[in-house]
């Protein structure tokens, strides 16, 4: 038997924000002047009480996320679809182009870079003052390209374990007092009982912290 405790992405039922805090600054990704625009660039800002600074990650499929505004209701995009580096990070509705898909990928420490899908190159902020528009770049393993994904209470980093799983990776359904979840490891797929579980998140069902 396998024991220990881990952390999943609960992704069918994501109800919760987060912040995405710049390891490099220490400042967040942010909308600009909270606008609900369609192409306000997305820049480094200290929190804020608008929203502005929170988002959601909707699973789309293969490990990739929109990141969605609280405030405006539009996703982190790489404008024009451009796959060029040093094209800036806006907000746009929600499309096809994949321009607005983001994979997060470890980089230790619980933190995170994050991988746009249509141009493989990674979220970058090219300075570290407040007012500096996201961008995208070559991965460099620099701190600049490495975030943090942060509670809103606590304002406390995601446990280094957690794994970001995909809609069809995570199917949950309630049995009794406990559920059941199907979870993806080295050699396979199989189903697994969980004894505890407990909300990471302020809001509900974002995240679930299980010992199986």
């Amino acid at each position: 038997s396998t024991s220990g405790t881990e952390v999943f992405f609960n992704s069918p039922d994501v109800s919760g924000n987060l912040y995405v805090q710049d390891s490099n600054s220490g400042l967040e990704a942010v909308v600009t002047n909270a606008s609900t625009a369609n192409g306000a660039a997305v820049i480094l800002d200290p929190t804020n009480s608008l929203g502005s600074d929170q988002w959601s990650l909707i699973p789309t499929d293969s490990g990739f996320y929109q990141f969605v505004n609280k405030n405006s209701g539009l996703d982190m995009n790489v404008s024009g679809a451009a796959t060029n580096a040093g094209a800036p990070v806006i907000q746009w509705p929600f499309g096809s182009g994949q321009n607005d898909q983001w994979m997060p990928m470890s980089a230790g420490n619980g933190l995170y870079s994050l991988l746009n899908r249509h141009s493989g190159l990674t979220l970058d902020v090219p300075g570290n003052a407040a007012g500096t528009q996201l961008d995208q770049q070559t991965y460099g393993n620099v701190a600049n390209q490495q975030f943090k994904l942060l509670t809103l209470r606590r304002r406390s980093r995601l446990p280094a374990e957690t794994r970001f799983l995909g809609p069809a990776a995570a199917r949950q359904t309630a049995i009794g007092k406990t559920r059941r979840i199907g979870v993806g490891f080295a050699a396979g797929w199989r189903l697994a009982r969980f004894r505890q579980w407990r909300t990471v998140f302020d809001d509900q069902q974002f995240c679930v912290r299980h010992d199986f």
